[in-house]
């Protein structure tokens, strides 16, 4: 009797556990593998349009703090910022699941599952699905002055609402594999 109420017990805390438990961080990257990365000097960052500011941080702060951390990166690595720069930087955030975005899969612009591509029309073709963006996910995407993506770095399971600050950390995380070594 003792003996299946230590294991009820038992098996009652490991419910506990997993259900408690916080999925760990995925961090990925897509490179276009025919770019030359030394060849980059200087970036710039992409003007927002009113569809790409919906998907960026949802406070200045939290904005602020992701720009900054990938300036300073790049700074780090010897790129400079100009505005006629050979690599254009945006980002995208999300800390609720979003449905809807469109990626068109095994093209020039094919990127990592649960990211997006501007270029998309907005609907679906022969060759491409819907993915969704997951809870505390960080895009950070380079495109060349053609507007071909050339990096990409993604984190998802980072930061929420409640702890914006692991943005930063994200990024930071994000950034150290830019420029790639090939």
């Amino acid at each position: 009797m003792i003996r299946s109420w230590r294991n009820l017990l038992l098996l009652s805390g490991l419910f506990l556990l997993v259900a408690c438990a916080r999925p760990s961080p995925e961090f990925s990257t897509y490179v276009k593998p025919e770019v030359d990365f030394k060849s980059f000097s200087n970036y710039r960052w992409q003007e927002m349009k009113p569809e790409t500011r919906l998907m960026q941080a949802s406070s200045d702060v939290l904005h602020r703090m992701i720009v900054q951390t990938v300036d300073e990166e790049m700074v780090s690595d010897g790129i400079e910022q100009s505005q006629d720069a050979d690599l254009i930087v945006t980002y995208r955030t999300t800390v609720s699941p979003q449905k809807g975005f469109w990626q068109a899969l095994f093209t020039r612009e094919d990127v990592n599952p649960g990211s997006y591509s501007l270029k998309s029309d907005g609907g679906p073709s022969a060759a491409s699905e819907e993915r969704n963006l997951q809870k505390g996910v960080l895009v950070i995407e380079m495109r060349d002055p053609s507007g071909s993506i050339v990096w990409t770095g993604r984190a998802s399971a980072v930061f929420s609402k409640a702890q914006p600050g692991n943005a930063v950390s994200a990024a930071k995380r994000i950034m150290e594999q830019f420029p790639p070594i090939l």
